[in-house]
């Protein structure tokens, strides 16, 4: 509850920039506050445009939970129950077989959330053949 009204409370954490964020989404998807732990409070708007970066990195893990053309060039090379924070999870693991023209390579984890019939990816690391590369984990699922 925020505000006597029901949100989703998302925790984020920058690695590169070691801060931590507390993002407040509405029923709506939209974010009405966001806390910068040891900083400060951002209400809307500018909570919005400070979650962009954010957001944009959520909607990748929820964009290769069910992306079966991506995991359909991976392939399956471990399953597992792994903790994600305080939350046991049925995770199986993908790998890029062999460096192609788009990836040097891919891995990403995909979990089943408990006692529901959800699959979250936990994990994504991308690395390109320009020698670029992303790293996305979730490292906390707790269910209210």
């Amino acid at each position: 509850m925020l505000n006597s009204t029901n949100h989703y409370k998302v925790e984020f954490t920058n690695l590169d920039d070691k801060t931590s964020e507390i993002a407040w989404f509405n029923q709506q998807g939209s974010v009405d506050r966001v806390d910068v732990l040891g900083d400060k409070n951002y209400t809307r708007p500018t909570a919005t445009v400070y979650t962009q970066t954010f957001i944009a990195s959520f909607s990748l893990v929820l964009s290769l939970s069910y992306n079966t053309t991506v995991l359909a060039e991976l392939q399956r090379t471990a399953e597992g129950v792994q903790s994600i924070g305080p939350t046991q999870m049925d995770v199986i693991t993908y790998d890029l077989a062999a460096p192609s023209s788009s990836y040097s390579n891919f891995t990403v984890k995909i979990a089943t959330v408990p006692g529901a019939n959800v699959k979250l990816a936990v994990y994504s690391y991308q690395q390109f053949p320009s020698t670029s590369n992303t790293l996305f984990e979730v490292t906390s699922v707790t269910r209210a």
